[in-house]
């Protein structure tokens, strides 16, 4: 006895095996219109909304900052107040911004001895002193 699913036999449709009037011809997309070029992802509506800059209360005054900016100065008041979650969680993004720090390679700020030949020889060719 065969162990193949009947609609597979060649005994009748299923939602695995469509007619062959319904398949996707060779080379044709499933989607073929694609996403909508309008349509923007939650990453980017979220970063949108982030940057959005609004009036915020700080002290006796109001000041104008972005949501982001906002929610990171409520952040840092409530671990201030004593807050353990927002402690932690200020304390994390700390240890992960220091950890991309030290793996970024350092910038050179000086110009080696062969740079600053190069250099001049430039400067002295297009006129320079």
């Amino acid at each position: 006895m065969s162990t193949k699913s009947p609609s597979i036999e060649g005994k009748g449709p299923t939602h695995r095996n469509p007619p062959e009037a319904h398949r996707f011809k060779p080379g044709q997309s499933g989607n073929p219109s694609g996403r909508p070029k309008g349509i923007r992802s939650v990453d980017k509506e979220l970063e949108a909304v982030l940057r959005q800059v609004v009036r915020v209360r700080v002290g006796a005054r109001f000041v104008k900052m972005t949501r982001l900016e906002a929610m990171t100065r409520t952040l840092a008041d409530k671990a201030v107040a004593g807050d353990a979650r927002a402690v932690r969680l200020l304390l994390d993004r700390l240890r992960e911004a220091d950890a991309r720090a030290a793996e970024e390679p350092a910038v050179r700020e000086s110009f080696s001895e062969k740079d600053r030949e190069v250099i001049a020889a430039l400067l002295v060719r297009i006129g320079g002193k």
